[in-house]
């Protein structure tokens, strides 16, 4: 059997899905019962201290047809520190991730 052929968009949203959905969930409450949609990637920066950031825009759909929500989240992976080539001093967590922000782009 052939395998599906992953982007990068893939693999980081599998990576930080869980976290956005919590977000999302904790923004929105009894609305968020429906399913939230992802929309693309709009920018990633690389940290000094090994860390990235991901830019994400995503959709939330509302009980009114058509009157949809646009959001911006913007979430901090921190990658594993357990490489000897990394410089500890700049260097030491362990995976993680985070919401750096989150905005409400539509009213």
């Amino acid at each position: 059997m052939i395998g599906k052929i992953m982007t990068t968009e893939d693999i980081i949203s599998d990576i930080v899905f869980p976290t956005i959905d919590q977000r999302v969930i904790k923004e929105y409450r009894q609305d968020t019962f429906f399913d939230w949609e992802w929309k693309r990637i709009v920018g990633i920066t690389y940290n000094s201290n090994h860390s990235y950031d991901v830019s994400v825009k995503i959709e939330i759909p509302s009980r009114n047809f058509g009157n949809h929500k646009e959001d911006l989240v913007k979430v901090r992976i921190f990658p594993s520190c357990d490489s000897n080539k990394l410089n500890k001093l700049e260097c030491n967590h362990g995976f993680k991730i985070e919401i750096v922000d989150y905005k409400h782009l539509s009213p």
